[in-house]
C-alpha cells in the first residue's frame, strides 16, 4: 500500500497496477476492438456473396426444340463466335437476308461482357415472341464496373416443324453473308 489505503506502483506499492493495466492482457476496449468487429462482418459478407455467386451456377437449359432453347442456343452460339452454329438456327428468310450482304459479325470486344436473360415468351402455332434482357457489362471507368441492358426481342417461325429465328435484335446479329469482292 502507498499508505493511502490503495495499491500502486509507486517504490511503496504492491506491484498490481491501477487503471487500464488492470483490466489484463486480454481485454482490449476502443478503436481496435471496433475495427476487429468491422473487418469480421465484412469478412462475413463477402463469404455470404461468394457463396451465392458460385450457387448460381450456369443457367438452366431449355429444351432445344422449344423457342427459348433456339433463343438460347443461337445466344450462346453467337456469345462463343460459332457462326456457323448461329447461322443454323436462322430461318431461310433470314439467311437470305444474310446472304444478300457481306455479313455481319459482332466484335468480339462487344461479345466478352455480353449475357442474354429471358423476360418472357410467347407461341402460337407457327410463330414465337421471345423477349429477352441484352445486357453488356464493361469493366469500367472511373467509378468502377458499368453495366447497361436493353430489351429486345427474338421473332421466329416454324420452319419444317423445328423452330427457326426470323428476327434478331441487332446488337447480336451474327449471319454469313456472300464472300465480299477483291
Amino acid at each position: 500500500m502507498d499508505g493511502k489505503g490503495t495499491a500502486g506502483n509507486g517504490p511503496t506499492g504492491s506491484g498490481t497496477p491501477n487503471g487500464p493495466e488492470a483490466r489484463g492482457p486480454h481485454r482490449r476496449s476502443g478503436p481496435g476492438r471496433t475495427l476487429i468487429a468491422v473487418l469480421a462482418a465484412i469478412g462475413v459478407l463477402v463469404a455470404v456473396s461468394l457463396v451465392l455467386v458460385l450457387a448460381r451456377g450456369a443457367p438452366e437449359a431449355m429444351d432445344p426444340s422449344s423457342p427459348e432453347g433456339v433463343v438460347q442456343d443461337y445466344s450462346q452460339a453467337v456469345i462463343d463466335g460459332d457462326t456457323d452454329r448461329a447461322s443454323s438456327l436462322l430461318s431461310e428468310r433470314l439467311k437470305d437476308l444474310c446472304g444478300s450482304s457481306s455479313g455481319y459479325y459482332t466484335s468480339s470486344e462487344y461479345l466478352e461482357g455480353l449475357r442474354i436473360e429471358l423476360l418472357s415468351s410467347a407461341a402460337r402455332d407457327q410463330t414465337a415472341t421471345v423477349k429477352v434482357a441484352v445486357v453488356q457489362t464493361s469493366p469500367g471507368g472511373i467509378f468502377g464496373p458499368s453495366e447497361y441492358s436493353t430489351e429486345s426481342s427474338f421473332q421466329l417461325v416454324r420452319d419444317d416443324g423445328e423452330w427457326r429465328i426470323d428476327t434478331v435484335p441487332p446488337m447480336i446479329l451474327m449471319c454469313q453473308g456472300k464472300e465480299p469482292a477483291s
